[in-house]
């Protein structure tokens, strides 16, 4: 609903791994979760009763449980593992594997390993549209965004977004893709129907993450590097 925000806390040496809690009306960290080795970039599932959160250090995609406090399950996945996300409908996770290019698909019902596709680029970020029937696959290394079918892992087109691209959302319409760029500290905006970059927001930092309130006016871009969450105006 819109109301909780989900943030990775680690650091270089791994004495924390945590998941932080935050509420988005107040910005405020309400509370903090354990959370496997190097936790990236943990999402909500779509009824919101769980987090995903992909472990690069482990290869282990972990399903938290924020009310409990707690990892209530963990699955071994490929290496390199950075980012999840879940389908609209619910009945798919998404993986994207940073250094080996893939894209991992799992039941969230019993975190089983469906199929695996390779991404044409590398894969930092990814991102499932609101219809579901496009799945966006960031690259950093060719600053390309890939527009896959979820079903078939086919590439159905590309989107050139220069800066390093390795942080996604969609809008709730659809029309729009949100593509944080590492070099450029903005999150690039893309007109889905051309994807063509048709705007710019500027950020205080390379972005990491991005989310988009429900009514899409709002936007929260993380900034790992800068331990900051951005709060940015996107109507």
């Amino acid at each position: 609903d819109g109301s909780r925000a989900y943030v990775s806390i680690s650091d270089t040496d791994g004495d924390q791994s945590l998941i932080g809690i935050v509420d988005t009306a107040t910005n405020r960290l309400l509370s903090t979760v354990p959370a496997t080795d190097d936790p990236l970039l943990a999402v909500p599932s779509k009824d919101g009763r769980f987090a995903y959160v992909a472990s690069r250090q482990s290869a282990k995609l972990d399903e938290v449980d924020p009310a409990a406090g707690v990892v209530t399950r963990s699955v071994p996945v490929a290496r390199d593992p950075v980012a999840a996300a879940p389908a609209p409908d619910g009945d798919r996770v998404y993986l994207a594997h940073r250094d080996t290019g893939l894209l991992t698909v799992l039941d969230p019902n019993s975190l089983t390993v469906l199929g695996t596709y390779q991404v044409s680029g590398d894969a930092q970020a990814v991102a499932a549209a609101p219809g579901g029937g496009q799945i966006a696959v960031a690259g950093p290394d060719d600053d390309t965004v890939s527009i896959l079918d979820p079903d078939s892992g086919r590439e159905l087109a590309t989107a050139q977004v220069d800066g390093g691209p390795s942080a996604l959302a969609w809008a709730p319409d659809g029309k729009h893709l949100y593509v944080g760029v590492e070099t450029g500290e903005a999150v690039r905006v893309v007109d889905t129907t051309t994807w063509q970059v048709v705007g710019s927001v500027p950020t205080d930092d390379a972005p990491t993450s991005i989310a988009v309130s429900p009514d899409g006016r709002t936007g929260w871009v993380t900034a790992s590097d800068a331990g900051t969450v951005a709060v940015l105006d996107l109507a």
